[in-house]
């Protein structure tokens, strides 16, 4: 079977958490904000504005560290609905983010 995967990144299942993982986030009643939210799209990197906003966050967290620590991405509308059509679609906005968490720059 062929693998369309772009990225190294793996989804929760449907019904799994973080914490079924990793047991440092089991059990977690709240979050802490550290840093400043991204003023770009971590897909498709274009400003957020008052037309293109905040739709969504991708979250990743690293399964191995023993403590609780995750990223979060937001991405606008038009990512989502990318995200949301699945098959390819998902996979770009996938691996874009994952680029963008690498800082990575952008190939366009």
């Amino acid at each position: 079977m062929h693998s369309s995967k772009l990225h190294g990144l793996e989804e929760l299942k449907p019904g799994e958490t973080i914490g079924d993982i990793n047991p440092a986030f089991a059990n977690l009643k709240g979050e802490i904000r550290i840093g400043n939210f991204a003023k770009c799209c971590a897909s498709c990197r274009k400003p957020f504005n008052a037309v293109r906003k905040k739709r969504k966050e991708i979250r990743l967290w690293p399964v191995d560290l023993g403590i609780p620590l995750a990223w979060a991405y937001p991405i606008c509308g038009t990512c989502v609905a990318a995200y949301q059509r699945g098959g390819d679609d998902k996979e770009a906005v996938l691996a874009a983010v994952e680029a963008f968490h690498h800082g990575e720059t952008p190939a366009q």
